[in-house]
């Protein structure tokens, strides 16, 4: 698989219900900007629910989506270290998998990072 643009970092907890919304969110918002060259790199943090199962559909259905399970809850930062870590993008992207950065704002900020006006 070619390198992508765009990665998406989500580290995620215990996030089983928010994982096909969010998924089905940034496919909207990415499509409808006409960003196609991406990669979602999910990292499950030892979740107890079914996270992992989740991510793991998302990947089956789309290939530009990846599950990256930690074997123990480590948190949030160290899993957005290892989502950063195995990301292949050129433009890195961290957002929480409780939908409370909207997927509506990636499209701007890879605007943003496209011209160069990152203030």
């Amino acid at each position: 698989m070619p390198r992508p643009e765009l990665s998406i970092v989500i580290p995620a907890f215990n996030e089983a219900e928010n994982v096909p919304l969010l998924a089905e969110e940034l496919r909207k918002e990415l499509a409808g900007a006409r960003l196609d060259d991406y990669e979602v790199v999910f990292v499950d943090d030892g979740s107890t629910d079914e996270t992992a199962a989740c991510a793991r559909r998302e990947a089956q259905r789309d290939a530009r989506f990846r599950l990256l399970r930690l074997a123990q809850n480590s948190g949030e930062s160290a899993a957005t270290e290892a989502g950063l870590r195995h990301a292949r993008g050129d433009i890195l992207v961290v957002m929480d998998a409780d939908l409370q950065n909207p997927p509506a704002d990636v499209p701007r900020l890879v605007a943003a990072v496209r011209s160069g006006d990152t203030d």
